[in-house]
């Protein structure tokens, strides 16, 4: 019997600035590790597009 316990718990992360840059690059590494992800932006129409890239390297 195992003393170890397996963590079952949801790790979320808010990411402000999550469009591009250090936020975009948080928002990705921090996905990878199992966290879920909130990600906010200002600029909606500006910066879809890189929204979208890294929603989809996510």
């Amino acid at each position: 019997m195992s003393n170890q316990s397996k963590n079952t718990e949801i790790q979320y992360a808010l990411i402000l600035g999550s469009s591009s840059g250090f936020g975009g690059t948080a928002a990705i590494r921090l996905a990878k590790e199992g966290f879920d992800i909130f990600g906010v932006h200002l600029d909606r129409r500006a910066t879809m597009p890189q929204v979208e890239e890294t929603i989809n390297q996510i």
